[in-house]
């Protein structure tokens, strides 16, 4: 973890704070700050507690937009409902309600991730008002599926009814997840992770100037498998002819793009971004959640875990103190 540079982001949130009087998404600094959170399935219970960290820290009150991949898109409504605890408690249920089962997906019709699951483990404690009359938006990638294409959705400008029925388009794993979800006009949908560019691209694309990323894995280089391309894109034929073509090019882009991105401090496109990821476990009994985890006692010790992190990670970049100026005393 390459910490010991400053970082902006994190220095623009501790001079926002110490203002006291920060209106959220104003901007009035001439500086946008937004929260990126990316894609990683039950993995996203570790940014979570990081999340929970950064609220402590005071983060949450001078952020101008959220936005979110995947789990990231559910992370950022659930902080902005300010739910963090109330939704960890719910995903250490997951295992109990079998909401991963490979072997459910060797019935006819069968699915190995059931979605509707997650979808009614959250309706009940998901305050979605708060979030549809969020004053920052909330912005969450999906991939349109017919043309298949990448789309965004501003949570906080939809009917509440509306936010969790999109937070599942926007999570739709596809093959595990059986047939995509559609809309009223029956436009399918699914995993941003088939179209997008990551929510850091997003973020400077809306005008973004600092950004925090928090990523669900510990860093590690994106390699292509050639056999996932092919088995995701035959997957969107249904919807598209040209899936196979269109998949292999946003593959090629994400690994482009996504080569910049580091632990700690960096620059992209012109943006001030601060990369968090779990360090990289010393054995196998350090493992962090993965994107198919479901046991409840290794989901609590990732949010746990990565909690602490975070609280470090702050302490070692937080700016010096500014010294406070000596009056000489009148003889």
């Amino acid at each position: 973890m390459n910490m010991s540079e400053t970082a902006p982001p994190i220095e623009l949130t501790c001079s926002r704070l110490r203002n006291g009087n920060y209106i959220p998404g104003s901007c009035s600094d001439g500086r946008k700050l937004a929260i990126a959170l990316g894609s990683g399935g039950m993995a996203g219970i570790t940014p979570l507690g990081e999340l929970l960290s950064l609220k402590e820290f005071g983060t949450f009150k001078v952020v101008d937009c959220w936005l979110g991949d995947s789990i990231g898109g559910i992370n950022a409504g659930i902080c902005v409902a300010d739910q963090i605890e109330d939704a960890s408690e719910t995903f250490y249920q997951m295992k109990k309600q079998r909401f991963i089962d490979p072997l459910r997906a060797l019935r006819i019709g069968g699915r190995a991730i059931d979605m509707k699951i997650l979808q009614e483990s959250i309706e009940p404690i998901l305050n979605t008002k708060k979030i549809a009359n969020s004053p920052v938006p909330v912005n969450i990638g999906i991939t349109k599926l017919k043309p298949y294409s990448r789309m965004s959705v501003d949570l906080s400008a939809v009917e509440p009814e509306e936010v969790i029925p999109w937070m599942m388009r926007g999570a739709h794993l596809p093959i595990a997840g059986g047939a995509a979800p559609r809309d009223s006009a029956g436009i399918p949908y699914a995993d941003p992770g088939l179209s997008s560019l990551g929510p850091i691209h997003r973020a400077v694309q809306d005008g973004c100037t600092d950004i925090i990323y928090l990523s669900c894995q510990p860093y590690a280089a994106d390699r292509k498998q050639a056999w996932q391309v092919g088995l995701v894109g035959a997957w969107g034929l249904r919807h598209d002819i040209g899936a196979v073509f269109k998949y292999n090019r946003v593959v090629d882009d994400q690994i482009k793009l996504r080569e910049a991105y580091r632990e700690g401090p960096f620059n992209y496109q012109g943006a001030n971004v601060v990369g968090f990821y779990p360090p990289m476990p010393k054995d196998t009994n350090e493992t962090w959640p993965t994107l198919y985890t479901t046991d409840p006692g290794r989901l609590r010790s990732g949010f746990e875990r990565a909690a602490e992190y975070m609280k470090n990670c702050l302490h070692t970049l937080m700016p010096e103190p500014e010294p406070v100026p000596v009056i000489p005393i009148a003889a």
